[in-house]
């Protein structure tokens, strides 16, 4: 398990456990129960989407559901800590843009959309 999910599961299940609810979660945001389970488990991880409904309905951030509590000073490697940083000090609006951009290089990525950055293939005849 990866460690996002891994805290994405831990920030999830405390969420279930202090403020209970889990079927209020369900019905707030339209995910079925078995998914939430699989998530609670780790035997899933959300999507992109996915976060943004779970923190809207934990009233969150998916920047705080996303990423760890520890102090971004403590992170070792200098371009992360800056990142981490920045990500931290972000309005919703701009974080927002950001996860927008996330979600197109993944998809990129995973070939869901055609990468208009690289050249073209050549098509074989």
């Amino acid at each position: 398990m990866s460690k996002l999910s891994e805290l994405f599961r831990a920030r999830l299940k405390s969420a279930f456990e202090s403020r209970g609810a889990r079927a209020d979660f369900v019905r707030k945001t339209g995910i079925a129960q078995n998914t939430v389970y699989l998530w609670t488990t780790g035997e899933r991880i959300p999507d992109l989407d996915q976060v943004e409904l779970a923190a809207e309905a934990l009233g969150t951030t998916p920047a705080s559901i996303l990423f760890t509590d520890r102090p971004a000073s403590t992170v070792k490697d200098p371009t992360l800590r800056e990142l981490i940083t920045r990500i931290a000090s972000m309005e919703e609006d701009e974080l927002s843009a950001l996860l927008d951009h996330v979600r197109i290089v993944s998809d990129v990525m995973s070939g869901q959309l055609p990468n208009k950055l690289s050249p073209a293939k050549k098509k074989t005849r």
